[in-house]
């Protein structure tokens, strides 16, 4: 049984690591656009090439908001859990039952983010004609540079 939480324990230190920088859970992932946190319907320079409409744009900002406080609560339960996790990594004795249930909790709470992410996508897709859903998706390793050089990400803005 020991063996099977070690293993569980290792696996998840590695999807931990993975969760650094570039991870969903940062809000700069690398997963499909535009489930990356990055607001792209708030950039001038992308809406103006995407040829937004005017119903477009309002359609974008109704989803957005509906979605936001969800979205900001599932992206603060996640960072929770993560810290939670990793306290127990610092911690002198590890205490196997308890780390077992708080990566129960990690992998709930990333599950749940993620769901809200491509539930907001795929809502904010549907605005979308095709060409514009593909032009957003030709941006999209523009706008990671522009999140990553302090563009506002989604997580980072007051609900």
């Amino acid at each position: 049984m020991k063996l099977k939480v070690l293993g569980l324990l290792l696996a998840i230190t590695l999807a931990a690591t993975a969760q650094r920088p570039g991870s969903p859970v940062d809000g700069r992932g690398r997963g499909p656009a535009p489930t990356s946190m990055f607001p792209w319907w708030e950039s001038p320079n992308v809406t103006r090439d995407l040829k937004l409409t005017e119903d477009q744009t309002k359609q974008i900002k109704d989803i957005q908001a509906a979605s936001r406080t969800q979205i900001g609560d599932y992206f603060k339960a996640a960072q929770k859990a993560d810290r939670d996790l990793e306290a127990i990594y610092n911690e002198d004795h590890i205490d196997w039952q308890r780390a077992a249930d708080k990566i129960e909790i990690v992998t709930h709470a990333r599950a749940d983010l993620t769901r809200a992410l491509a539930n907001l996508s795929l809502r904010l897709r549907n605005v979308l004609t095709i060409a514009q859903w593909q032009e957003l998706q030709r941006r999209q390793p523009e706008m990671r540079r522009e999140g990553r050089r302090g563009g506002t990400r989604y997580d980072e803005k007051n609900p």
